[in-house]
């Protein structure tokens, strides 16, 4: 019986955090707090307005019936202290205290947070438990505070462990969970998660999850069906990068030959596109000042966005895999093995990459909250901080990018600081300090 052990992550949190007495954290919505958020949050109970707060911005993304409506149910089962109900609660406590910059409430919120951890080593310790549709999502909403709270590596490897722990749980849950449709949302949404994981640690995708997913297509919703073929695509580009990185995969053309098969996988997908995923192109001028370059792009909703990104960002380190192996060849049209004519692949990936860099940053006026129907500027309007979340990974993926324009590169870097800032996400500040150690313009 497989018991991930979350008691280790506790002691770390409460050694490092002098934890208050609850009574405290009830009496903290002060003048701060009320400007910085929405007043449908404010004359409540705390734990009452981070629940609202987590609902607010993590839930409403557009993507397919399935965990947006399971989520509320799920939370409202059982009493006030379920497992589920108190990694809610941390996540939404984390979030304000982020944004109103108040350490009173991020003290309470690491005091939700280990609160939950003992409550899902709890429900891990009795057998009938670790598959309950509650604790496997708990486990993804610890993962998440990580995301919001993370100022250190530390916080990197503690959500590392989260992932490692949900991915153990959908192992466990077996071939029963597809048989219903909530199931089914869990083990996807789930699965996206893991295999950004892989992708981020340079491993393989696990085979079970590989085969699940076969499964999990058993749906007549054509946005999920689609979602789900991107990542099976996303997999393979996975266990391509962890072939290069244990060293079993080192002839160029090899590489280059097997990354582009995987290109030309992601080009037929993007070539039939359900009406859901298109985009529309406006000016930059009329959209935003946080705009980069002269467009930006508006998307049906952020689940949309999320996935066009994805097959962005996937391309994009595609053809930094070909630069990479192509720099000693970027000259010669001489072939070197299968591939013919190496600096006409390189000009070609090259080119490539600025294309994408380009579009990636162009979709991110819509992740801040600018839409044709807002007629609003970010950070004015209020945003989903979802919409901050869903853009980590690529404007990272931009800034951290050899083959980007520099100036590109430090856009992504000050956006990245600009997120963390304003929507209260403390992962987005780590990885502009990356970004900027790759590019060398830390202090």
């Amino acid at each position: 019986m497989f018991c991930h052990e979350y008691s280790d992550v506790a002691q770390r949190v409460q050694a490092k955090e002098k934890i208050q007495a609850n009574e405290q954290s009830q009496g903290l919505f002060d003048w701060q707090m009320q400007r910085s958020i929405s007043p449908r949050l404010l004359p409540i109970d705390i734990k009452d307005a981070a629940t609202n707060f987590y609902f607010e911005n993590f839930t409403h993304l557009g993507r397919p019936e399935g965990l947006r409506s399971y989520l509320p149910k799920l939370y409202n089962r059982g009493g006030p202290d379920t497992v589920f109900k108190n990694a809610v609660i941390a996540v939404g406590m984390a979030g304000l205290a982020n944004i109103a910059k108040c350490p009173t409430m991020t003290q309470a919120a690491r005091m939700q947070y280990v609160a939950a951890i003992s409550q899902v080593n709890k429900a891990l310790s009795r057998p009938s438990r670790p598959t309950e549709d509650s604790v496997v999502m708990s486990v993804m909403m610890l993962s998440m505070f990580e995301t919001m709270t993370c100022c250190h590596i530390k916080s990197r490897e503690t959500w590392i462990e989260h992932i490692k722990g949900a991915a153990s749980l959908i192992c466990l849950r077996g071939e029963n969970q597809f048989h219903n449709e909530t199931g089914r949302s869990i083990f996807l949404y789930m699965r996206s998660n893991i295999i950004s994981s892989c992708l981020q640690r340079e491993i393989a995708v696990p085979e079970l999850l590989c085969h699940w997913s076969i499964k999990a297509q058993v749906d007549d919703s054509v946005d999920r069906r689609k979602g789900n073929e991107l990542m099976n695509i996303v997999t393979r580009f996975a266990n391509l990068r962890a072939l290069l990185k244990d060293g079993l995969l080192t002839d160029a053309s090899d590489i280059v030959l097997t990354a582009l098969e995987i290109e030309q996988d992601l080009i037929s997908w993007l070539q039939d596109l359900p009406p859901a995923f298109i985009f529309t192109t406006t000016s930059a001028e009329t959209a935003t000042e946080m705009a980069y370059g002269s467009h930006c792009h508006i998307y049906e909703h952020l689940w949309a966005a999320f996935n066009i990104n994805t097959y962005r960002t996937t391309h994009l380190m595609i053809h930094s895999m070909i630069l990479e192996c192509l720099v000693p060849y970027a000259t010669s049209t001489h072939p070197v093995g299968t591939i013919q004519n190496p600096a006409s692949q390189y000009q070609r990936s090259l080119e490539a990459s600025h294309y994408l860099g380009a579009e990636i940053a162009a979709s991110l006026p819509f992740h801040l909250g600018f839409s044709k129907s807002s007629g609003m500027h970010p950070p004015h309007k209020r945003t989903p901080i979802a919409g901050g979340l869903f853009s980590l990974w690529p404007l990272y993926i931009l800034g951290s990018t050899d083959s980007i324009p520099e100036d590109l590169r430090a856009w992504s870097a000050e956006r990245l600081i600009m997120i963390g800032k304003t929507m209260g996400i403390q992962t987005a500040s780590m990885l502009a300090w990356v970004v900027g150690m790759t590019m060398g313009t830390n202090p």
